[in-house]
């Protein structure tokens, strides 16, 4: 689909309901290949053979509805490998209205671990090279409420309608598990 991003989501999600305090983790293989290769109106079309902007990684969303407020923390096909996003939407009647900043983690080798903690109405955003050593991609968002029942999980999208975004993830390490 078109873009997890603006104020209606394309893409694929794979999420399970969650109440309360959690955390979603998964294992990303490899650095995700494929997705739009057209360009932004902005800055004019990319050549044949770039890479696209096609985005895996780990989702909270606090609906299904195309428009609901998520955090989402990514390997993205336009990034170097290494480097990880934390964007979201705040308010479900806006678009995104924070794209949490790249950060480029020198250390960064695939296999990596992506990760997403919910506390209360604040959400992080993690990767790991190890699975255990956190490293905070950036800020925690302060989302001011969101529904106790919140839904957790992997998501891809290929940034242009008739592309594919093909990201690996292990089915194994999928974690979404309460915390205190």
């Amino acid at each position: 689909g078109q873009d997890i991003w603006d104020v209606t989501d394309q893409g694929t999600v794979l999420v399970a309901p969650m109440l309360g305090n959690y955390m979603v983790t998964a294992e990303l293989l490899a650095d995700p290949t494929g997705g739009d290769t057209t360009g932004y109106p902005s800055n004019g079309p990319v050549e044949t053979g770039t890479p696209g902007d096609g985005k895996v990684g780990v989702i909270i969303r606090e609906g299904l509805e195309p428009g609901s407020r998520y955090a989402f923390a990514f390997a993205s096909v336009m990034k170097d490998p290494g480097e990880f996003s934390f964007e979201g939407r705040e308010d479900s009647a806006e678009a995104v209205n924070f794209s949490g900043g790249t950060t480029a983690f020198a250390s960064a080798k695939f296999p990596v671990w992506l990760r997403l903690t919910r506390i209360g109405a604040m959400i992080d955003g993690y990767m790991s090279n190890d699975g255990t050593t956190l490293k905070e991609i950036d800020m925690p968002h302060n989302y001011d409420y969101l529904r106790p029942v919140t839904y957790a999980g992997i998501a891809a999208t290929a940034h242009q309608d008739g592309t594919y975004v093909t990201g690996m993830v292990d089915g194994n390490s999928l974690q979404i598990a309460p915390l205190p």
